[in-house]
């Protein structure tokens, strides 16, 4: 079969794979977390993820990574705990230990990164912490809306587009508090214009940073003082 009709078909199941990986992960976000990244893996077929890709290649430094497959990241969680408090590595040393995610999320055993479209997804959830860190997005739900809106302004990811429909959705039939619409709601508008205009992270090679202070990279990248954490927080 040649390329286009396989392509094609790829394209036309791409979204019922990604509606049930999905609906599987909202019943259980605990013990279903493979499935949003099932999900992710799915949206390298959409039509957006051609305009995610271009996006990305706009930036020179971005491009330079895609057409190298720079993979390299060194996460040393024993050296960044004796950091001094303040630097890239400590700050994120702090946040993973604070209950975040495990940072090796890339899962090389079902997302191998030999095209462009599957190293970009690669390399997403390779610094997705990092992101967290120096935008000043928490894991909260609210920081995780925060960075979803921000990596939509950035690269135009389909699966923040997606994950923030979601969000909506859920807003509308779960038990939203008049307060959490607005904390999830000021958390987009201020992930979507901290990622207008900071510099492109795509690009960014952390493991020249680490022992830098964070105050130090977020003013160089254009992120301010870490905007993410002026999000405001629902009531309890």
């Amino acid at each position: 079969m040649s390329p286009q009709p396989v392509r094609t078909i790829a394209r036309l199941t791409a979204w019922p794979r990604i509606v049930f990986h999905l609906v599987r992960y909202s019943v259980d976000r605990e013990r279903n977390l493979s499935s949003a990244f099932d999900a992710d893996d799915c949206t390298r077929h959409l039509r957006a993820s051609d305009e995610s890709m271009r996006r990305i290649l706009e930036d020179p430094a971005s491009r330079d990574f895609v057409e190298r497959r720079f993979l390299d990241l060194e996460i040393d969680l024993e050296r960044f705990r004796a950091l001094p408090a303040g630097t890239l590595g400590r700050s994120f040393a702090d946040f993973v230990e604070g209950g975040a995610f495990d940072p090796d999320l890339t899962r090389p055993d079902r997302l191998s990164p030999t095209c462009d479209k599957t190293y970009v997804l690669y390399r997403m959830r390779q610094c997705h912490d990092i992101w967290h860190v120096v935008t000043g997005f928490d894991a909260s739900h609210e920081g995780e809306v925060g960075l979803q809106g921000f990596s939509l302004s950035q690269v135009h990811s389909p699966m923040s587009a997606i994950a923030l429909a979601a969000t909506t959705i859920d807003m509308l039939l779960g038990p939203y508090t008049t307060s959490s619409i607005r904390g999830t709601m000021s958390a987009l508008a201020v992930g979507w214009e901290l990622g207008q205009r900071a510099r492109p992270l795509f690009g960014v090679d952390w493991d020249q940073h680490w022992e830098r202070p964070l105050a130090d990279v977020r003013a160089e990248l254009g992120l301010g003082c870490g905007d993410g954490l002026q999000v405001s927080r629902p009531a309890a």
